[in-house]
Parts: C-alpha cells; structure tokens; sequence
C-alpha cells in the first residue's frame, strides 16, 4: 500500500506539471521556480510525501537504514527548493544524490533486489544524452526503484 500512495503521489505531481509545462523542464525541482504563488509548496509536499512514505519500506534486515537515509535526502531536497543558490544547491543535490542511492541501496542490501539498479544503468545512461537529461534521469531512477519496491 505504501509503494502505491507512492506511485499515486509521484504520478499525480508529474501529471501536474507535464499539463502545465510539458516535457520542457530540466529537472523535476525545476518545476518549484516555474509554479507560481501558493503552488510553489506543492513541490515541498511532493518531497516531502514521498520521503516519509519511504522511510516505511523498512523490514529490518539491514544493520543500515537505507530507505529513511533515501526518504530522508529527498525531503531534504524538498526542504532546499531554491537549488540555484546557494547553499541550498548543496543541500538539494547530497539529498537527491543520498535519495536514490539509498534507495537502491535499500532494495539490494534489505529485499536482495540488484534488478532495479542494473536497469537503472543503461536507463540513466541512455539519459544522459538526451535533452533535459536531469530530469529523465529521474524519471528512470523512479521508475526502477518503484519496480523494485512493487516487486519486494
């Protein structure tokens, strides 16, 4: 159920911004400097969903915490919104970073799944050619660790 709200959440807010700005963003946190007034928090609260929800992924195996370390870094990616400036560039990218690493590193070490980061590879590879390649690498990394998630 939780991998779901998850989903549901990350689905809806992409929905969101694709109607407003289509495929044009370089990234998902780009979309915080495009939304304007009150709408800018939804970006917060997307982050913010998403991570407490997935410090819930636990199931105890792991001597490491790897999915609150993961929930933790995106809501601090949630919290630096502004990441053209300083410093809450530095805080928003060491969150994203941490985010989807631990996550798959919580998929691995807590449910044995190397499936969703050995596609997570060519995927982000592929990527990274393409225009507005932050943003599908994170699209890709999503998408695979919610197979993974889908599938512990």
């Amino acid at each position: 159920m939780i991998t779901l709200t998850q989903a549901i959440i990350y689905i809806s807010y992409n929905i969101f911004i694709w109607k407003l700005f289509g495929f044009t963003l370089n990234s998902i946190s780009e979309s915080w400097y495009k939304l304007e007034g009150w709408k800018k928090i939804l970006f917060t609260l997307f982050c913010f969903s998403l991570g407490g929800l997935m410090v819930f992924q636990e199931n105890g195996i792991s001597q490491i915490p790897w999915f609150f370390i993961s929930g933790s870094g995106l809501c601090f990616t949630g919290a630096a919104m502004a990441f053209k400036d300083k410093p809450d560039s530095i805080i928003h990218s060491i969150g994203a970073y941490t985010c989807i690493f631990s996550g798959f590193a919580g998929l691995y070490f807590e449910y044995h799944l190397l499936y969703p980061f050995i596609i997570f590879l060519p995927l982000a590879l592929l990527a990274s050619r393409m225009k507005n390649k932050t943003y599908w690498i994170e699209q890709a990394a999503f998408i695979t660790l919610m197979i993974g998630l889908f599938f512990k």
